[in-house]
């Protein structure tokens, strides 16, 4: 946390208070596609929301491993991301995909083995 003055107006100085954009990184990735075609794109985020990079990358196996191990790669690559996003299309209860173009991603608990795998909080969207 970085403290500045604030400008005086009048009464008590207070302090404000400023988040460090370097503090820590989140990683957002979404998986897209279908059976026969499916790409990655990642993105991360400073804490203070500024985008700092992205990339996009086609994935020649479409099962949930290459996405897992593009998470890892992505975290060997920024070591201070301290939160992961998730995203799939389709529909989830409970954390649990339902239904995905991408058939292999049906009945997986993304966020929940992201989070088991990395040790990073993860939450799927």
């Amino acid at each position: 946390m970085i403290r500045a003055p604030e400008a005086f107006r009048g009464g008590r100085p207070a302090l404000r208070y400023a988040l460090n954009p370097d503090c820590y990184s989140l990683l957002c990735f979404y998986a897209e596609g279908n059976d026969s075609s499916a790409r990655i794109v990642r993105a991360l985020f400073s804490a203070t929301g500024g985008r700092r990079s992205e990339d996009r990358g086609d994935v020649q196996q479409q099962q949930p491993e290459a996405f897992y191990a593009s998470v890892t790669l992505a975290l060997k690559r920024w070591p201070n991301i301290r939160a992961i996003g998730a995203g799939v299309s389709g529909g989830v209860a409970d954390g649990t995909v339902l239904s995905n173009d991408i058939s292999s991603f049906s009945g997986l608990k993304i966020a929940q083995t992201l989070s088991q795998q990395t040790g990073v909080s993860c939450s799927r969207g």
